[in-house]
């Protein structure tokens, strides 16, 4: 094999969420720079210097017109506050960004959502990332850490380390419960939100379907059994946004299921 053989040097995706967690902040940058490429995307990692909030831009064509997203993304453990919303609409302005993103393997302030939902700015938070990381696990082209990376992990995640790399899947553990085990899509109430998701990607033009609403907004749909808008609000991952634009989809599947 020569010394400068593609598989030598190619990215070696985490196999977990814990493992995301050990990440700097640039690691998590690179983690979403290889993703949005094993995606098919060109993303360009911005310069340190001056980021102006804007840590990778994208550029895609959507229905004949190029379009220039710029992405926040934030390996943190506390929740994401206002200033960094500030930081991100400023590198809008400054990059000429159509659309922006932030991605967190946390989750906004109240405050902060709402000045990025007042904004247009989406919002993928820590179920998002570990749905991201599903997407990546059943990808034939993505490669992994070793497992003998696992060894050198902390003690209480190695049995989980395992687990995710022997059996190809996200496990429903403690950090990663809001995204549950495969479920039957039978035509039950959750078949039919997931059909309504398909729906809904497709006539919005999402390309990603967790985008929409994912798996945890599923089952607190169910929990919940919304009747009207302000019930809506109690369920995971539907804010003011995506009730406004699904909210009324949404309430006609639970009413007839009820």
């Amino acid at each position: 094999m020569s010394m400068f053989s593609s598989d030598k040097f190619a990215y070696k995706f985490p196999n977990s969420i814990e493992e995301i967690d050990s990440f700097s902040g640039k690691d998590f940058e690179r983690f979403l720079f290889e993703y949005l490429k094993l995606d098919g995307m060109s993303p360009i990692l911005t310069d340190d210097s001056g980021d102006r909030g804007i840590d990778i831009q994208v550029f895609q064509e959507v229905e004949g017109k190029k379009i220039k997203y710029g992405i926040q993304a934030k390996r943190w453990k506390q929740p994401v506050g206002s200033d960094e919303i500030s930081k991100i609409l400023q590198g809008k302005t400054y990059y000429g960004c159509d659309e922006l993103w932030i991605i967190t393997t946390s989750k906004l302030t109240a405050q902060a959502q709402n000045t990025a939902l007042n904004n247009d700015i989406k919002i993928l938070t820590r179920v998002d990332v570990i749905a991201i990381l599903k997407e990546i696990k059943q990808n034939p082209k993505a490669k992994f850490t070793e497992i003998a990376h696992i060894e050198s992990a902390p003690k209480e995640a190695k049995n989980l380390f395992k687990k995710i790399f022997t059996s190809n899947k996200i496990e429903n553990t403690e950090s990663s419960k809001a995204i549950p085990a495969p479920k039957d899509e039978s035509k039950d109430i959750y078949g039919q939100l997931v059909e309504l998701r398909k729906e809904l990607a497709k006539e919005y033009n999402i390309q990603k379907m967790y985008m929409v609403y994912n798996n945890a907004t599923i089952d607190s749909i169910i929990d919940v059994m919304p009747h009207n808008e302000k019930s809506l609000q109690l369920c995971v991952g539907l804010g003011d946004k995506k009730i406004y634009q699904f909210g009324d989809r949404i309430l006609e599947v639970v009413k007839r299921n009820k």
